[in-house]
């Protein structure tokens, strides 16, 4: 299973940092299905700062799995 979060256009007051840290750690495992791909798509300038607090807190194999990239990069993570 893969999960995409487009970001484009949201601002800070649309971001909880307890809300998706909850996320990402139920994406962990604490769900019945295996997370291969996680892309966060047109993540802003300001997100880098929450990542850089949140990243120390997942587990290594899962932070593996998370990409931030533009819309561009999009076609590099799926198939022919």
């Amino acid at each position: 299973i893969g999960f995409i979060a487009n970001m484009a256009d949201w601002k800070m007051a649309n971001f909880s940092v307890s809300y998706c840290l909850q996320f990402m750690k139920m994406l962990q495992g604490r769900i019945p299905v295996r997370v291969r791909l996680f892309l966060i798509l047109n993540p802003p300038n300001w997100f880098d700062t929450i990542w850089n607090i949140m990243k120390p807190m997942l587990a290594s194999d899962f932070r593996k799995k998370v990409h931030m990239i533009p819309e561009d990069k999009l076609d590099d993570f799926f198939m022919d």
